[in-house]
């Protein structure tokens, strides 16, 4: 727990230091404040997903083009571990450069949003949220903060940033494939005049999501055309509802409700935010799939949960008052620090209890 604690502390210190340094010295602050956490990731051997990609990353170099679940060895991200091969890298490299690049995307976006958001906080809210996750589905992760970096190109337009960022999540994962319909509704989702619109949509998507185990015949159907992804669609059933339930809700709708109450808007930023807003509710009603299954279906929501940090660090700046701003953060500390607890070390969740460097095995 003690170098999990250290390196949250450290990455926030140093998100503080970001933000009040000069211009000049942004740049190195920037490098250490991706470096130090990408280190710590990038020399663990603990994590689920570690193992099973060491094993798939051993395979992809004798040249299986199939492992034994029927998991497509050929496609991007496999010859991306055949890359790191072919150019001398290890298994812990190829751990290494994509810890680095997913939280590099991840601090990248956060810091572009420098002017309208507090960093610090958008750095503590990453790293309780999401650093640990990626210890367990760092494929997904990365997909997730790209198709984050995708979002925020096609904001500003970029069209050949956004198509290269957008393909690549894809190839990267398949989960970003359910959030590709945001790009056909930015009106519906920029403006204020379709906001019952939106409320209807998630309305209907939580519906669909808790009506899932009472409509058996579609996993099935689904299991039948597409074979390897039936495991997703198996199983579903309810779960108990736990203190956990509550995370993501509380997380969500904190932000929404202090701008609601604050009152206090910049329109340069409107667009970015209402997007957010949106991904972000999405996501939470799709990680509400994992009470009614017992399958990994619930991690697409990460997709959309991936920029509520930034979301957390703009509500910590905006907040007019000192002191509503200062509870306001007090509050929001205390909530992710006590989920962060509940989730990565009271659950166990991804198997990072006890860190364990590949130095010393």
């Amino acid at each position: 727990m003690s170098i999990y604690l250290l390196v949250v502390t450290l990455t926030t210190g140093l998100g503080y230091l970001y933000q009040h340094v000069k211009k000049e010295q942004k740049k190195i602050i920037f490098f250490l404040l991706v470096l130090v956490p990408s280190i710590v990731a990038g020399l663990r051997t603990v994590g689920t997903d570690y193992f099973g990609y060491m094993q798939r990353y051993q395979l992809v170099q004798d040249g299986i083009k199939i492992d034994s679940i029927g998991t497509n060895l050929t496609v991007t991200f496999y010859k991306l571990m055949k890359l790191n091969d072919v150019l001398g890298g290890s298994y812990q490299t190829f751990i290494f450069i994509i810890a680095f690049i997913t939280i590099y995307i991840a601090f990248y976006l956060i810091c572009k949003l420098e002017e309208y958001i507090c960093i610090p906080m958008a750095i503590f809210s990453y790293m309780t949220m999401f650093y640990l996750m990626s210890f367990n589905i760092f494929r997904q992760v990365l997909a997730a903060e790209i198709f984050a970096l995708a979002i925020y190109y096609f904001i500003l337009a970029n069209k050949k940033l956004f198509l290269l960022f957008i393909s690549l999540s894809i190839l990267i994962h398949s989960s970003v494939f359910i959030y590709l319909a945001v790009f056909f509704a930015m009106p519906l989702i920029q403006m204020k005049k379709f906001r019952y619109i939106r409320l209807w949509i998630y309305a209907i998507l939580l519906a669909m999501v808790f009506s899932l185990p009472m409509i058996p015949k579609f996993g099935y159907y689904i299991a039948d055309r597409f074979s390897h992804y039936a495991y997703y669609f198996m199983h579903f059933h309810y779960q108990g509802i736990g203190l956990g339930f509550l995370r993501y809700i509380i997380l969500v709708l904190l932000p929404i409700i202090c701008i609601l109450v604050s009152k206090r808007r910049n329109h340069k930023i409107d667009k970015i935010l209402n997007v957010y807003f949106f991904l972000t509710i999405i996501g939470t009603i799709l990680w509400m799939i994992s009470y009614v299954s017992t399958t990994f279906l619930y991690r697409s929501a990460y997709v959309g949960l991936i920029v509520l940090p930034s979301l957390h660090g703009y509500i910590t700046k905006s907040v007019k008052k000192t002191y509503l701003r200062i509870g306001v953060t007090i509050i929001l500390v205390c909530v992710l620090s006590f989920f962060c607890w509940y989730d990565y070390i009271y659950l166990n969740s991804g198997e990072v209890r006890n860190y364990s460097c590949f130095l010393y095995n």
